[in-house]
């Protein structure tokens, strides 16, 4: 496998773990809520803006790498998948179709517990972290950039046969 393109495959992975991980720091939120616990307040914020900030660093710079990549090896042919974006795309393959149920399934619960004007934190930043994280995993495997990672693991799998 290109160096390249194993890059690109560390740098979407390394962009989907700190996703992973700011939506897990939203659950700290209930139990920093006390009166004299500010520092670990503060610390659970500083960190979820970290972690999201490197998630999305790693998702550009997996961009241009798969923007490099494309441009290298316009000689060679290399299948193109649909070119939507993620943002408006919905269940473009298996993992995309769990993430964007569980968005679906996020939004409703959102809605009923504000409608119903339920006062337990713990349903709502749950309900609030899983809605971050599969908005996340929406936008990015329905994209482009895992669209064309499949398409390097099949082009590789297909030249092994």
């Amino acid at each position: 496998m290109n160096k390249s393109v194993r890059k690109l495959m560390l740098n979407f992975l390394i962009s989907v773990v700190f996703a992973v991980l700011a939506s897990l720091v939203l659950l700290l939120i209930p139990l920093n809520s006390g009166g004299e616990r500010n520092v670990l307040l503060i610390l659970t914020g500083a960190f979820f803006w970290l972690f999201f900030i490197i998630s999305q660093v790693s998702f550009w710079q997996a961009n241009n790498l798969r923007k490099t990549i494309l441009k290298c090896s316009k000689k060679r042919k290399v299948k193109k998948p649909d070119d939507s974006l993620g943002i408006i795309s919905f269940c473009k393959n298996k993992p995309a179709c769990i993430a964007d149920g569980i968005l679906i399934i996020s939004v409703i619960i959102l809605v009923i517990v504000l409608c119903f004007n339920m006062k337990n934190p713990w349903l709502i930043i749950t309900d609030v972290s899983f809605l971050f994280l599969s908005f996340n995993l929406h936008c990015m495997l329905n994209g482009r950039n895992f669209q064309y990672i499949r398409c390097f693991e099949k082009s590789i799998e297909s030249k092994e046969r």
